[in-house]
């Protein structure tokens, strides 16, 4: 695998604005196997939680963080720097486990949890902690191993093949929606990017410094890192960044489909919903772990202590986008954390609305739900209702 180097600019804007503020609504998960060092993982909707703990099993939600199931397998663990990904509907779920708190590789779980498979991955080691990233639809994975090389599957871990890239200590994985673009965090050293699904890589141009996370969103444009100068954000794909200077004891960074909710996660939970101009201080002081951040930016998850595993909501309001081609209106909205229904009406002042035949379909690479609506010939009206 070649590597290319580029020089990036980097522009730091020092005066950002962190306010204290609680517009999300915090409550307790019903989760009591998770330990706060475990990390997680969620689906685009936020529906399904995966988290996992040092001292339980996994743990599965598939109802919004209502309830978990624990997996079966009373052997599994994660170490305390473990990964977790989980595809955009949710269905496949990817983790760096131990079995018996010894060996450890990479499992897999279709059933939400319930059985793990352990993958075939040929020269894994398997005292080495592993950086975990998926693709949307769960077909493209890719894993850093810390002090050793990357790994890549593009076929949801049937086959893997190992990157040429040198040896690094990987800490983090992030990928794009569609799996091109990849950002991998080397503790002590440097970040790398890729647009290409790993083929070529290049420095962001960011200073040398000890890295512990990075995101990334859906169309690969917003990226995000925290080390231990700061925090990192870029709008375009890293060709520069700002930085908030929030702390350098930060632990996790997540961001929304679109850029435009942001969660850092440290000695305190920063949320912006604001595409990181200002940012909130959330939750009481103590030491949060690991977060995630649902498609939409309207459910948040954080791990740590004291609290344990919270659940963060603001209610959704997505927007409907309409492009019309040959008779046929196409309906499309990001994923929403919560159940919506599309109806339609021909009076935009009439209270006789109704729901849209069919169902709308996942598209992995852009995380919108769609569905194709034949013109009536008449005025179209539609919208979205939650359920």
């Amino acid at each position: 695998m070649k590597s290319t180097y580029l020089d990036i600019a980097l522009a730091l804007a020092l005066g950002a604005v962190v306010v204290s503020g609680f517009a999300y609504t915090w409550n307790s998960a019903n989760n009591t196997t998770t330990g706060i060092n475990g990390p997680l993982g969620m689906s685009a909707d936020g529906r399904v939680i995966c988290a996992v703990s040092s001292a339980s099993r996994p743990s599965v939600s598939t109802n919004w963080g209502q309830t978990f199931t624990v997996a079966t397998n009373n052997s599994l663990r994660a170490p305390s720097q473990g990964h977790v990904a989980v595809s955009a509907d949710g269905t496949k779920i990817v983790a760096y486990l131990l079995t018996n708190g010894l060996a450890g590789g990479i499992f897999a779980t279709y059933d939400y949890g319930a059985n793990w498979t352990k993958m075939n991955v040929p020269g894994l080691p398997s005292s080495a902690a592993i950086s975990l990233a998926s693709s949307a639809d769960g077909s493209k994975l890719i894993a850093g191993v810390a002090n050793g090389p990357a790994f890549f599957s593009t076929n949801s871990g049937a086959n893997w093949r190992t990157s040429s890239v040198p040896n690094l200590n990987w800490v983090s994985m992030a990928s794009s929606a569609d799996g091109g673009r990849i950002i991998g965090a080397v503790s002590g050293s440097f970040l790398l990017l890729s647009m290409d699904f790993g083929v070529t890589w290049f420095l962001p141009g960011l200073p040398v410094q000890t890295w512990k996370s990075v995101c990334i969103s859906g169309d690969g444009k917003w990226v995000g890192a925290v080390g231990s100068l700061g925090t990192y954000i870029s709008s375009n794909a890293a060709t520069s960044w700002t930085t908030n200077k929030i702390g350098g004891n930060n632990n996790t960074i997540a961001c929304s489909a679109n850029g435009s909710t942001w969660m850092i996660t440290g000695s305190q939970v920063y949320t912006s919903t604001d595409s990181a101009a200002t940012w909130q201080t959330n939750l009481s002081s103590g030491q949060w772990n690991n977060g995630a951040v649902s498609a939409d930016g309207c459910e948040l998850i954080a791990v740590g202590t004291p609290g344990g595993t919270m659940i963060g909501r603001v209610t959704p309001s997505p927007e409907l986008g309409i492009q019309v081609t040959n008779g046929v209106s196409g309906i499309s909205w990001l994923i929403p954390s919560t159940n919506f229904v599309l109806q339609q009406s021909g009076d935009l002042t009439s209270t006789d609305w109704l729901p849209v035949a069919g169902s709308p379909v996942l598209n992995f690479t852009n995380l919108n739900y769609e569905i194709a609506v034949p013109n009536r010939g008449s005025n179209g009206f539609f919208r979205l209702i939650a359920q």
